[in-house]
């Protein structure tokens, strides 16, 4: 006897999102598990890529969303995003992070382009000029106002 069509259907379902979801991630670990990257967070590199120029050479007011894979296991299936900004003739980059220890609220602790877990960054938004210039104090508000900032109180 045929299989009424709704279970079929159902089954259509769940073979696609295992092809589109699980998949990948399952690929992702197995490279991961035959790749020679750091195995700890002190044998990995977090040096500047030297993809950003010297904030003084730079004269606009910029921001930057900026991303890196995570390492370890859960690199598989994250990232680890970050912002940096500098104001109009400023000399200086300001990176913030927030980490899951210690203060989770890190203000210019790594290199504005520092690699994460020795992965090199990718630029997500990349913003310059007026926009910047009014974009910079409303995310200095957000980073002051952020409810997760003390020790404990941010959870990955």
């Amino acid at each position: 006897m045929d299989q009424p069509p709704t279970r079929s259907r159902r089954k259509l379902m769940v073979f696609t999102i295992l092809a589109l979801f699980l998949l990948p991630v399952a690929a992702r670990a197995a490279l991961f598990a035959y790749e020679n990257g750091p195995r700890s967070w002190r044998d990995a590199d977090w040096s500047s890529t030297r993809t950003l120029p010297a904030a003084a050479d730079y004269r606009p007011a910029r921001v930057l969303v900026m991303t890196g894979q995570t390492g370890g296991w859960k690199g598989t299936v994250s990232v680890h995003s970050w912002i940096v900004f500098k104001r109009e003739g400023a000399r200086s980059w300001t990176r913030y992070d927030v980490v899951g220890w210690g203060n989770p609220v890190r203000t210019n602790g790594w290199a504005p382009d520092g690699r994460w877990y020795g992965n090199t960054p990718a630029v997500l938004a990349d913003i310059s000029g007026a926009e910047a210039t009014v974009l910079i104090p409303r995310i200095e508000e957000a980073v002051k106002s952020y409810q997760f900032a003390n020790a404990g109180d941010y959870r990955i």
